[in-house]
């Protein structure tokens, strides 16, 4: 067997000439007698269907909790695709990349982002989001480098669309099925279906989720809100009115009549179901990028075709929204409460500004600390110097950590205790620094100003004529759109076979059916002329769009909606240097990758290889506090191992601390009455920094609410049990009040832990604060609720009087001892 002669970089490819293709690098290796080469294109081809098959899977489970751990897996997964692309780029002798300046923007924006974990208060789930945000990244390079033909980009392409289908196909059976069984149900006992979502009948959070629950009818299908599934969706719907755009045209194989027939059925599954999301950021972002493709098409394709083909998509619009009106899954609200929306996302923005210029809010409560167990008066533990948003403009706040600064500067009026700024490029700036958001702008200017820059050098399908391995990445593809639908099963993101859990089943089996179904109707008008690359950028413009005012660059699946199309887009055009393949004989630059892959495995283990570990424990800690009797002994074992493997996790410490609390109400604890107090002394440790975050501010709250319950099952406390407590719960509320000082609730329960404490000054002042507060928003989840108004205003009553009754006791003091 002859060797071949090794590969030198490709020349850059020549435009197309009028009826032809452009030319594209070789796929050719260079390989030995051993058959290498062969071995790495293999390699090569499983990468890219497990790389497909992670795309698809991603989708079909929620992506809002990743900050609680459920995406780890999927990015150690990417990581080990990452590994089988590096190996077959060793086996074969020669790295081979494609490079661009959208790419190096995108390294330094993910960088970035994980050096901000260092700043950030909540290191483990920063930690947790960082490794999300990598995993994106390592997509990102992933889409940009396995395919090396257009065929396998645009099949890719065409597999994260029908993704989108699939998802959307469950939203519609949610909207016509699953949503009008919860609203029976929740009319029909609503008291207990409160109940059982964790609300008190009666309370302000209970009638807020009772008219969501009764008047909403978005569909938000595997995501866990309408405005993310909306941002998924927005992506692949430009695309596909994209390649119909394309499609306008004669010349090409196939008859367009039935591609059209066939393609519309997707299509209009993704139209329909956007509108039903009445997400007004997205129906921007696409009727945006619509625009643009109407206007890029206008010198292409014959106007009589396009003006046919815009008239009918209006009426099918109008029909559309007709129905939905009609069948009240639309109301006129979705417009004329517009402003309302745009009117919160300035609340939102103006605390978020506040946020980053560390800005101290006028509600900020000024007054000590209630006494501390050595009955000293005391400051806050932590000083406002010491916290995050002093260094939040220039070095972020790390991921995940955004809700809890945010609280601190939220307007009273504003309408949620929001998890992101709701905007692009805030949530990159909250999240690490000025630079970041600056890398951000320019990944996604760049990237966009490169794949859209002159017209694309193609007029009919390239005819590559691949050899019989690079046929296997296109089955390749399609066949990992099909595994990530029975991953997802396997890995229990998405159990069918759960029994307590039904309707999982019909969910999976809509997913499934729905990929196939769209893989299958597309496939006419995706395979009739090549997909252009403008759709693609426009794609990631349509998003870029809705989440300047709806947000979600931190959710996984939200952002892959952005990275992926972008790095497709930039390696369609292979007529420009962005998408040309070049190749470098040689192994060192092979080994600089792998050492590179080690190193992120390494790190990777080292730190989510504890977490694992701790939350293994925390599973069988309990199941063991569970049992029936409980194992007590052996939980709290669980516990404090899993505490001790992963010291950056609250959660071990919140579990002990609710152990303790079951054993000293158990028989077990008969000669122990003071066992309680090992359970505020575990939730100290939860709280414990700088390794666990201080200024949580659930787990102040859990301090105040454990303080009380215990308070009331005290059998027979002393005036130092009294003490002890309600310090503790005055201490904890005051830590709520700093941490959010706008919520008229916390400043009200302020009020009576310092009347408990006999600081009626202090009662007076928060109480007043409360209810100015309660006046200021206009939200009934805010507000204090008639009832409690009424018991705060006639407390104030009393603590009045009784301020003026230990004036004057003082008063009276202070005379007897004059001489």
């Amino acid at each position: 067997m002859t060797r071949r002669a090794p590969l030198q970089n490709p020349p850059k490819s020549e435009p197309a000439k009028r009826g032809g293709s452009p030319s594209y690098p070789s796929l050719s290796t260079p390989t030995d007698d051993l058959g290498l080469g062969q071995l790495s294109e293999g390699l090569r081809v499983v990468a890219l269907g497990g790389m497909t098959a992670l795309i698809t899977a991603r989708a079909y489970y929620p992506s809002e909790d990743a900050a609680d751990g459920t995406g780890l897996w999927w990015v150690f997964s990417i990581l080990i695709v990452v590994g089988l692309g590096v190996v077959a780029q060793l086996l074969s002798g020669r790295t081979t990349l494609r490079l661009a300046w959208a790419d190096l923007c995108v390294l330094v924006l993910f960088i970035l982002v994980a050096a901000s974990v260092g700043g950030a208060v909540e290191q483990r789930g920063a930690m947790t989001l960082a490794w999300e945000w990598a995993g994106l990244g390592l997509l990102y390079l992933l889409a940009r480098n396995l395919p090396r033909t257009r065929e396998e980009s645009s099949t890719l392409a065409g597999v994260w669309v029908a993704s989108a289908v699939a998802v959307a196909a469950y939203g519609l059976y949610q909207a016509g099925v699953e949503l009008p069984d919860l609203r029976a149900a929740f009319r029909a006992n609503p008291d207990r279906m409160l109940i059982k979502m964790g609300y008190e009948p009666g309370s302000p959070p209970a009638e807020l989720f009772k008219l969501r629950a009764l008047e909403s009818k978005e569909p938000f299908s595997t995501f866990g809100l309408a405005n993310s599934f909306a941002g998924y969706l927005v992506g692949p719907l430009v695309l596909a009115l994209a390649v119909a755009l394309e499609n306008l045209r004669r010349e090409a194989k196939g008859s367009r009549f039935v591609a059209y027939l066939s393609g519309a059925i997707p299509l209009l599954t993704l139209a329909v179901c956007l509108l039903l999301t009445k997400s007004r950021s997205a129906w921007i972002g696409s009727a945006l990028a619509v625009g643009i493709l109407g206007v890029r098409a206008w010198a292409k394709v014959s106007k009589r075709s396009l003006l046919i083909a815009s008239g009918a998509s209006a009426a099918v619009l109008v029909l559309l929204v007709g129905a939905g009106l009609a069948t009240r899954q639309l109301d006129r609200q979705v417009l004329t409460e517009s402003t309302k929306s745009l009117r919160y996302r300035l609340e939102y923005w103006a605390g978020t500004w506040a946020l980053l210029r560390n800005q101290p809010s006028p509600y900020a409560p000024s007054l000590p600390a209630a006494m501390s167990m050595d009955g000293q008066l005391h400051t806050d533990d932590r000083n406002d110097a010491a916290r995050p948003e002093a260094h939040a403009f220039w070095q972020g706040l790390g991921p995940g950590n955004f809700s809890g600064p945010y609280l601190r500067h939220k307007l009273p009026q504003a309408s949620e205790e929001i998890k992101d700024p709701h905007n692009l490029i805030m949530e990159a700036w909250s999240t690490a620094g000025l630079p970041a958001a600056i890398a951000l702008i320019l990944a996604i200017g760049v990237g966009l100003a490169t794949i859209l820059r002159g017209d694309e050098a193609f007029d009919s399908v390239p005819q590559n004529n691949p050899s019989k391995l690079s046929r296997a990445g296109p089955i390749a593809i399609v066949v990992g759109g099909i595994v990530g639908w029975i991953l997802v099963a396997l890995t229990g993101r998405l159990d069918p076979f759960d029994p307590k859990k039904a309707d999982l089943m019909v969910r999976w089996l809509i997913l499934g059916a729905a990929w196939g179904a769209s893989m299958v109707l597309g496939a006419p008008i995706w395979n009739r002329r090549a997909i252009p690359a403008a759709g693609l950028a426009l794609a990631a413009l349509a998003l870029t769009v809705n989440l300047l005012a709806a947000g979600g660059i931190g959710i996984p699946t939200v952002a892959m909606g952005l990275w992926l199309p972008l790095a497709i887009g930039l390696s369609l055009r292979a007529d420009r240097a962005c998408g040309r393949l070049r190749s470098w004989p040689g192994l060192w630059r092979g080994v600089i990758l792998a050492c590179v892959w080690a190193g992120l495995i390494g790190t990777f283990y080292g730190g989510v290889g504890p977490y694992w570990k701790s939350q293994g424990a925390l599973a069988r800690g309990d199941l063991l506090a569970t049992a029936k009797p409980p194992a007590f002994e052996e939980a709290r074992k669980e516990y404090l191992y899993a505490a001790s493997v992963d010291r950056f996790n609250p959660l071990p410490w919140v579990s002990l601390a609710g152990l303790e609390f079951r054993y000293w109400q158990s028989p077990d604890s008969t000669n122990l009455p003071n066992h309680w107090m090992t359970v505020f002394q575990s939730l100290d440790k939860a709280l414990q920094p700088p390794l666990r975050n201080p200024d949580s501010i659930s787990l102040r709250r859990l301090q105040a609410d454990t303080a009380r319950e215990v308070l009331k099952r005290l059998p027979k406390p002393t005036p130092g049990d009294l003490l002890f407590l309600r310090q503790l719960i005055a201490r904890a509320t005051r830590n709520m009040a700093r941490l959010y000082p706008t919520s008229a609730q916390i400043r009200a329960d302020l009020a009576y832990a310092s009347a408990d404490l006999g600081m009626f000054d202090d009662a007076l002042q928060e109480a007043k604060t409360a209810l100015e507060l309660d006046g200021l928003t206009p939200h009934i989840d805010k507000k204090l609720g008639d009832r409690a108004r009424r018991q705060i205003q006639a407390a104030m009553a009393t603590w009045t009087e009784a301020r003026k009754a230990a004036a004057e006791i003082k008063d009276k003091g202070s005379t007897k001892i004059k001489p």
